[in-house]
């Protein structure tokens, strides 16, 4: 029967911390430096496994150079920009192999894990645990990010100062769009709370008060102009027809007024509006009007 081993919770986070830990510490790094031969080749580059190491590197994100080959200026005044990988690879009846980076001080930064294989062709089988030593790399998104300690490695006080303007120029903009994000989030709210605020308002009102302010926005105020007579003013319409005769009360701003149907008061209220009033069948008939003097 297969048996089925648990790791303990806390070997697991172990694993899990130390993946992260390796992950930070190789961001911190901008190149990686490849030997140009193993200790298990003859001669450099032996059967491309240098090269295809490079090339393996450079296909999770880093930049790699073999060992002797020109060197890009930052590197050349800061050795410490760099990490240097070691292939070692043995064996017999099975062939292991693992992968390790230091620094420029000779500690280890990250080793992968040991990779084995029973191929017994000798470069097939080197080929398979170099491969399978860069297994070691998948789920480790390599972004290099510039670490003071190590540029203050290489003495190079206007590249840290560089950096760290950099750094602090980056959480200045994340703070503004923070600021950004909140003022946009606060004016929402505003916008939100004002519809909910206009919704209260409509849903409150009684269905009466509803239909008169509907009815006052729909109202049509008739206009008049008034001409002057011997004892008042006649107000005619827009087409220039008698609609009303205007009689002096002795009042200021109150008329009698007379038609052939009716008869009232019309008056100019203290918001300055024009009103006419007249008893029609015992009822008392309110009317806005307006007058052009």
């Amino acid at each position: 029967m297969l048996k089925i081993y648990r790791l303990p919770t806390f070997i697991l986070m172990l694993f899990i911390s130390m993946a992260a830990f390796s992950q930070a510490n190789l961001n911190n790094y901008k190149y990686i430096i490849v030997e140009k031969q193993f200790h298990f080749q003859n001669e450099p580059n032996e059967n491309d496994f240098n090269s295809m190491v490079q090339y393996l590197f450079r296909k999770h994100g880093f930049k790699a150079l073999i060992d002797g080959t020109p060197l890009p200026d930052d590197l050349k005044s800061n050795y410490c920009l760099a990490l240097k990988s070691e292939i070692t690879a043995k064996g017999a009846l099975r062939t292991k192999g693992n992968l390790t980076l230091r620094d420029c001080n000779g500690a280890i930064v990250f080793a992968s894990k040991e990779s084995v294989t029973k191929e017994k062709n000798f470069v097939r089988a080197y080929d398979l645990v170099i491969r399978g030593a860069f297994e070691s790399f998948n789920g480790i998104n390599y972004k290099y990010t510039p670490n003071d300690d190590i540029i203050a490695e290489g003495g190079d006080e206007e590249a840290l100062k560089q950096v760290q303007e950099a750094k602090k120029e980056i959480e200045s903009l994340k703070a503004e769009i923070e600021e950004l994000k909140e003022e946009k989030e606060t004016d929402q709210l505003a916008e939100l709370t004002k519809s909910d605020q206009t919704n209260e308002v409509k849903m409150d009102m009684p269905i009466e008060e509803v239909v008169v302010a509907e009815s006052v926005k729909e109202e049509v105020v008739p206009e008049f102009t008034a001409l002057g007579t011997k004892d008042g003013y006649e107000l005619r319409s827009t087409m220039n027809r008698l609609m009303y005769t205007l009689h002096l009360t002795g009042k200021k701003d109150v008329y009698m007024f007379t038609n052939m149907e009716r008869s009232g008061i019309v008056y100019k209220t203290d918001n300055g509006e024009w009103v006419m009033e007249a008893l029609v069948d015992g009822n008392k008939q309110t009317e806005k009007i307006k007058i052009n003097f």
